[in-house]
């Protein structure tokens, strides 16, 4: 991302830092009956953890009870030149997911 940024303009010395400008989250204890129940679907673990700031669900999480949050895809380089999902991770997320709405509607 900042690979294109010049050292020099004009002139003017540019230096650039990548900085995060929203909070982590931890909806460790608000989700963890939801995780769990989604697992007992699932028959398997679901592992929560706190999660980098710069997502929508970082948005709703100040507002609603219970915001659960990386559940795409893995891969890298999110939404810049060379971005890529790991085609493997498509099927376990997307289980993981269902699990979870699934435990949502039942309750």
């Amino acid at each position: 991302m900042l690979h294109g940024l010049p050292e020099d303009l004009n002139g003017v010395r540019l230096e650039g830092t990548m900085q995060r400008c929203w909070p982590g989250m931890d909806a460790r204890a608000a989700t963890a009956d939801l995780l769990e129940a989604a697992a007992l679907r699932l028959g398997r673990s679901i592992i929560a953890s706190e999660r980098g700031g710069a997502s929508d669900a970082s948005y709703l999480a100040q507002a609603i009870d219970v915001t659960v949050d990386g559940l795409g895809p893995l891969g890298g380089r999110a939404h810049a030149p060379g971005e890529f999902i790991v085609e493997a991770s498509l099927r376990t997320r997307a289980e993981v997911a269902l699990a979870l709405v699934d435990s949502v509607l039942e309750s």
